[in-house]
């Protein structure tokens, strides 16, 4: 099975439980068991919050929803599945030909 490419860790969670997770350091400790991460090697993980809680992925450039300049813009680039409570766990969508962007007043 492939490694997931993102993790969302809600706010309820980080609230809930402050004394465990007092830092992002410690959120993205986290989010690497998730992702993946061998605490031993160089790759690292990178967090953005954001009104839901923290997004967390190998690439800090990448982000939640795909871009105003792609065909997909706006849409999910991830899809989720549950992890513990409080954190979803990603794998990147891959664009389908098939899909196309949402057409303006229709």
């Amino acid at each position: 099975m492939a490694r997931p490419d993102a993790v969302l860790i809600a706010l309820d969670r980080v609230n809930g439980d402050i004394s465990k997770y007092e830092t992002v350091d410690d959120l993205i400790t986290l989010a690497e068991r998730f992702l993946g991460i061998d605490p031993e090697s160089l790759e690292e993980a990178w967090a953005h919050a954001d009104q839901d809680g923290y997004f967390v992925t190998r690439d800090p450039s990448d982000s939640r929803y795909f871009p105003e300049t792609h065909p997909l813009a706006r849409q999910p680039r991830y899809l989720w599945r549950e992890g513990p409570p409080g954190i979803k766990i990603g794998t990147y969508r891959a664009p389908s030909h098939r899909e196309a962007p949402p057409q303006a007043g229709v």
